[in-house]
C-alpha cells in the first residue's frame, strides 16, 4: 500500500524514531550480515567473472564504510574497489576528478566499462560520473541516495553537507542537484531505498521507473544499507543482469519476505512523490 503525502511543496525529514534508532538498527544489520554473507555469496558465486566495480561511500564516510559490501562482491567473483579518496565531503574538484581518475584506472585494467555503486551522497556522485563518462560506466546502483531530492529538509545530513559547501564546485550547488533529478541516464539505474531510513526521506530516493531505471524497497536503516542482506542481494542480482536484456529486479523466492514493495507500488510511490514536490 502506498503511503499518502500532504502536498505541501516539500517532504518532511525522516521520522524522529527512525533517526534516533539508526545506530542500533545499523548494528543489528551488520551482525545479521556477518552471519548470512556466506550463503548470500554462494547463491551468487561466479557471477562476477572478474569484473571491476567501484564503490563510493556516503557523506563523512570513507572506504572503511563500504568494506563489508566490497567483501561480498569479491567473494562473488567481482573485483570490488574503494574510491581511495578519503572522507566524502561532497562534489569538490578533487573528489570529482579523483573519481574519474579511478574510473580511468579501472577501465584501463579491465579493458571494458565498470559498474559504480554509491551509498547515500556516493549515489549522487555515481550518477554524475555515469553522465560524465557514459562509455566507461555500464550501470549505476545506489543505496539510500536522495536522487530525487528537492528540499534540504528531506535529509537530516543537510547541515553536515552545507559545512563543506564553500569547497563544492559551483556547478554542483544544491540547486544543481535538484535540477539534475530530472535527468535520466543512458545506463541502467537501480535505486535501493528503505521507508525506515532515518537520515534521508525515502521518497527523495525514488527515481522515475522506466525501461532502464527502477526503485527497489528493502527493510533497514540508512546507516546499515551497506551491510543489509536484502540490499546486497539486489546489488549482486543487478550486477549480473545482462545489459542487452535488462529487466527489472525480481527477488528470488528465498528472499521475497525481505522486500515489502512491489514494482507497481514503487511506481505509484514515485508518481505521488514527484507531484507533491514539483
Amino acid at each position: 500500500m502506498v503511503e499518502k503525502m500532504e502536498h505541501t511543496g516539500e517532504i518532511e525529514p525522516p521520522h524522529w524514531f527512525y533517526y534516533l534508532t539508526e545506530p542500533h538498527r545499523a548494528m543489528a544489520e551488520h551482525i545479521g550480515f556477518a552471519s548470512s554473507k556466506k550463503l548470500l555469496t554462494m547463491q551468487h558465486a561466479g557471477g562476477g567473472d572478474g569484473r571491476h566495480v567501484l564503490v563510493l561511500p556516503g557523506l563523512m564516510a570513507d572506504d572503511r564504510s563500504t568494506r563489508a559490501l566490497r567483501g561480498v562482491l569479491k567473494e562473488a567473483g567481482y573485483q570490488a574497489h574503494g574510491w581511495k579518496l578519503g572522507v566524502n565531503v561532497g562534489p569538490t574538484n578533487g573528489i570529482l576528478s579523483g573519481i574519474q581518475g579511478r574510473v580511468d584506472d579501472l577501465v584501463a585494467r579491465s579493458g571494458r566499462p565498470i559498474s559504480v555503486i554509491g551509498w547515500s551522497l556516493g549515489g549522487l556522485l555515481a550518477r554524475e560520473v555515469a553522465k560524465l563518462r557514459p562509455e566507461d560506466v555500464d550501470r549505476v546502483i545506489t543505496l539510500g541516495s536522495p536522487l530525487n531530492m528537492s528540499h534540504r529538509s528531506q535529509s537530516r545530513a543537510s547541515a553536515a553537507y552545507e559545512m563543506f559547501a564553500s569547497r563544492h564546485l559551483p556547478d554542483y550547488a544544491f540547486e544543481a542537484w535538484v535540477a539534475a533529478r530530472k535527468d535520466g541516464l543512458a545506463q541502467p539505474l537501480t535505486s535501493i531505498y528503505s521507508r525506515a531510513d532515518g537520515i534521508v526521506h525515502w521518497q527523495s530516493c525514488l527515481v522515475e521507473p522506466g525501461p532502464m531505471s527502477e526503485n527497489v524497497e528493502v527493510r533497514g536503516s540508512h546507516c546499515g544499507l551497506g551491510a543489509n542482506v536484502a540490499a546486497a542481494h539486489v546489488v549482486l542480482d543487478r550486477l549480473a543482469e545482462p545489459l542487452d536484456d535488462w529487466k527489472p529486479f525480481r527477488p528470488r523466492r528465498a528472499y521475497r519476505s525481505a522486500f515489502p514493495g512491489s514494482p507497481l507500488a514503487a511506481a505509484e510511490a514515485f508518481s505521488e512523490a514527484w507531484h507533491s514536490i514539483s
